[in-house]
């Protein structure tokens, strides 16, 4: 099968297509500056304004539901956020007790900054 044939007219516009292409790259530096894409921005925008939604949702649900215990269901719901937190560092803690007596190789596994 033979490729097709190229006709004038074909030939005369990539000519005039790649001498366009070469004077658009050609001209002046303030025609290369970047135009300002409101699309972009408003996509961002509307990013992080969902994320705060959501973050504000979840803090919201928080407090909230803290809010709807019982009065004696309070502390106890605070003792269980503290355990949930400290919990695994007081398990390594004691873990290690076992091994050497000193707390010397947690802290120096958390990098804290030694003498």
């Amino acid at each position: 099968m033979r490729p097709p044939r190229r006709r004038p007219a074909d030939t005369q516009l990539a000519a005039g297509t790649a001498s366009a292409a070469v004077a658009a790259d050609s001209g002046p530096a303030s025609a290369k500056t970047a135009v300002f894409d409101i699309g972009k921005f408003a996509g961002i925008f509307a990013a992080i304004g969902l994320a705060l939604g959501a973050i504000g949702g979840a803090i919201s649900a928080i407090v909230l539901g803290f809010f709807h215990l019982a009065p004696w269901q309070m502390p106890l719901a605070l003792a269980g956020a503290l355990l949930f937190v400290s919990g695994p560092s007081v398990l390594l803690v004691w873990l290690n007790s076992f091994a050497s007596g000193t707390l010397g190789p947690v802290l120096d596994g958390i990098g804290w900054p030694s003498k």
